[in-house]
Formats: C-alpha cells, structure tokens, sequence
C-alpha cells in the first residue's frame, strides 16, 4: 500500500514514474510504501519507508521555490528508486531518469 504526505501531492506524477519502472518486478499490493515530508525552517526532510526500512535525505532550502520545488522532486525520485532497487536488486541502466528525454543522453 501507498501512503504519501499531504505536501507531497504534487508529485505523484514523478512517484508514479519511478513505480512504473519496477512494476514487473514488485507487487505494489503486497509492499508497503510511505513517503514524508518533514518542512523545517530552513530545511526539508524526505522520508521513503519500505517494508519498514528507512531511506532518509535532508537538505536545505535556498528560498528560492522553484529551486526548491525541483531538488525536492529530485531527491524525492532519487529515494524512491533507491529502495526498489535494493529491494529488487536490479539497477536500471538510466538510473532514476524517466520520459523520453533520457535517451537524448545517449546522442
């Protein structure tokens, strides 16, 4: 089952992305899947919990929102994927990138 926080829901397009990719290989019904976070002052803190194991990354804010809004989807997709593919024990070639844009990387 999946659990976001609720200052998280405008990224469940870039969660679904990164869930998309293991779809094969993990039944989402069977696992448990929770994403926090955690707004500090001058800090976020993004919690992925799967199957009771904790992924943890903080980093501070520059004050900047549009800055800010794409280092959290950045580190948001970046723990995502590192707890399905520890738990998967595959690692994809193009890492966390998803979409189209990825294969322009290889041109």
């Amino acid at each position: 089952m999946l659990k976001i926080s609720n200052d998280l829901y405008g990224f469940e397009n870039d969660i679904n992305d990164i869930l998309h990719i293991f779809k094969q290989y993990v039944d989402y019904e069977q696992t448990d899947i929770e994403i926090e976070n955690i707004n500090l002052e001058n800090k976020v803190n993004i919690i992925v919990t799967f199957n009771s194991k904790k992924y943890e990354k903080s980093f501070d804010l520059t004050g900047d929102k549009l800055e800010d809004k794409r280092r959290t989807k950045r580190v948001l997709k970046y723990l995502l994927y590192v707890s399905l593919q520890e738990y998967t024990t595959l690692s994809m070639p193009w890492g966390s990138l998803t979409g189209v844009r990825p294969s322009k990387l290889i041109y």
